[in-house]
């Protein structure tokens, strides 16, 4: 894959989410364009990028994240972390596999929901009626399991 290529590659999935409360570009302008380049030298490769983009769609587009403030595709590849006036690296990172978990941008509502529909599952799971079937077939193959020993 050429590096045009790559960049058309990023530049698509960025403008997918057009018009849903993101940042979309008509084409790709060259702070933009800059920001990939960079982002590539430094090792990252298309699959990644596009999985960032990805995961922050989820947290920006999802009703039940906090997340409001939609950056441009420059500002997502250049922004930076800093805590304590120290810099810790790019945005970007916290979106990539490995470091992006969903449940860390929910907001405290969503959260809750989550939590009781879990309990609900874990609550239906553990009353669930076993059929005669089953229960004969627990029955021989406890029995069996006893004689094993």
């Amino acid at each position: 894959m050429t590096s045009d290529q790559k960049l058309q590659t990023v530049y698509l999935k960025w403008n997918s989410y057009k018009g849903k409360g993101w940042k979309g570009h008509d084409f790709l302008n060259k702070p933009a364009r800059d920001a990939i380049l960079k982002r590539f030298r430094e090792g990252y490769k298309v699959e990644s990028l596009c999985k960032a983009i990805e995961n922050y769609a989820r947290v920006l587009l999802y009703p039940d994240c906090g997340w409001t403030h939609a950056w441009s595709l420059k500002e997502f590849f250049t922004r930076h972390i800093i805590k304590g006036g120290k810099w810790e690296g790019y945005q970007f990172t916290r979106f990539l596999d490995g470091e992006f978990y969903e449940d860390d941008y929910l907001t405290q509502s969503a959260k809750n929901k989550r939590i009781e529909n879990e309990r609900a599952r874990v609550q239906v799971k553990k009353f669930t009626p076993v059929s005669a079937e089953k229960k004969e077939e627990l029955k021989k193959q406890s029995g069996l399991a006893r004689w094993q020993k």
